[in-house]
């Protein structure tokens, strides 16, 4: 007895994408694009530093103080430059909060 291979073929339609498929397609791909886009110009933006307390510039051991109070308060992006103290823009409250307890 030999055996036979039988092959059965299913045809299942499959309507062509209509216009607001496509559209919707499209949208989907714009926003992702764009998502992209906003988060290379957020990546690469340089941080922008200011003076802390207008610039004064703080003793040795007055610039250790606060070196041991950023760091308690996890706050380590600060720059010391000439005894002054700059901080980026965006955290300046944080850094003032921890001055205040001082």
């Amino acid at each position: 007895m030999s055996k036979q291979l039988i092959t059965i073929t299913i045809q299942i339609p499959i309507p062509a994408k209509s216009w607001f498929q496509y559209s919707l397609s499209a949208l989907a791909a714009l926003t992702v694009a764009a998502a992209l886009v906003a988060v290379a110009f957020t990546w690469n933006r340089p941080v922008r530093y200011i003076d802390l307390l207008d610039g004064k510039p703080y003793s040795t051991i007055k610039l250790h103080k606060l070196e041991q109070a950023f760091g308690a308060s996890g706050l380590n992006s600060y720059q010391v430059v000439k005894n002054r103290v700059r901080v980026p823009y965006d955290e300046q409250f944080e850094y003032r909060e921890v001055l205040n307890k001082l």
